[in-house]
C-alpha cells in the first residue's frame, strides 16, 4: 500500500508540474492551433480557384448523341451548351485540348442503351485533366451518364485525357 501511495505523490506532483508550466502549455497547444489556422486559410482561398464559378457554361461536343442527352436534362447539374454532331470531328479532341471546348462526348453510330447483341457500347469522354472547367465538367458528365444507365450497365465509358503534346516528354 505504501507503495502505492508513493507513485500517487510522485503522479500528481509531475501532473502540476505539467499544467502549471506556462512554457510547457505554450509548446503543447501553439503548434496544433497554427496549423489548424493556416489550413483554415489556405483551404479558404485555395479552393474558390480550384473551382469554376456556378454560373459557368460548359461547351460540349457530342457526336451521335442520343435522345435522352440534352441540354435540358443536363440543366439539373450545371449549364451546359451541347454542339451536337452526327460525324466525328477530325480536330474534337484538338479542340479540348487547345480549351475551346470543355469536353468531348462520342457515342457509336449504333449505340442503343443496353447495348447491341449484349456487348456493351463504348462511349468516349475526352478532357483535359489540367484544365479546371474540363475536368469539373468530366465529372458532371460522368454523373449524368452513370444516372442514365441507373440498375444495370448498359454502355462503357471510356475517359480520355487530351494533355497537352510535348509538355512531359516520355522517357
Amino acid at each position: 500500500m505504501k507503495r502505492l501511495s508513493v507513485i500517487w505523490t510522485i503522479a500528481k506532483k509531475e501532473f502540476s508540474r505539467f499544467f502549471k508550466d506556462k512554457r510547457m502549455l505554450f509548446a503543447l497547444f501553439f503548434p496544433g492551433i497554427m496549423i489548424y489556422i493556416l489550413y483554415s486559410f489556405l483551404g479558404g482561398a485555395l479552393i474558390p480557384s480550384l473551382t469554376p464559378s456556378e454560373d459557368y457554361t460548359y461547351r460540349v461536343c457530342v457526336v451521335n448523341a442520343p435522345s435522352w442527352l440534352t441540354e435540358d436534362t443536363l440543366s439539373a447539374i450545371g449549364n451546359f451548351e451541347l454542339q451536337t454532331s452526327e460525324t466525328e470531328l477530325a480536330d474534337g479532341e484538338e479542340k479540348v485540348r487547345n480549351e475551346e471546348l470543355e469536353a468531348y462526348l462520342v457515342f457509336p453510330n449504333d449505340f442503343v442503351l443496353g447495348g447491341v447483341n449484349g456487348q456493351l457500347s463504348e462511349v468516349k469522354l475526352y478532357t483535359h485533366s489540367a484544365d479546371t472547367e474540363s475536368a469539373m465538367a468530366a465529372q458532371l458528365l460522368t454523373a449524368a451518364l452513370s444516372a442514365a444507365q441507373y440498375g444495370a450497365p448498359n454502355f462503357l465509358l471510356i475517359p480520355q485525357d487530351s494533355q497537352r503534346k510535348g509538355i512531359f516528354p516520355r522517357c
